[in-house]
């Protein structure tokens, strides 16, 4: 349970280019930057994808996981 006044907050960061050899040419790096409740210190979790829908799904499980918080 969170206390009054505290917020639940994360980052997503992403890094994408264009390879333009390859047939997938979209490339993109995730990372997800979250506080650890039980430290001061933050979680880093990376994933990749080399699709628009890819990235967007995984933006949309980062953003319900982060309102689902209690």
């Amino acid at each position: 349970m969170e206390a009054a006044g505290q917020q639940r907050a994360a980052v997503l960061v992403l890094r994408a280019w264009v390879e333009d050899e390859s047939p997938q040419s979209l490339r993109v790096r995730i990372i997800r930057i979250e506080p650890d409740s039980k430290s001061a210190t933050t979680e880093r979790v990376s994933s990749a994808s080399a699709t628009v829908d890819g990235v967007c799904a995984t933006i949309r499980v980062w953003l319900e996981e982060l309102m689902d918080r209690s």
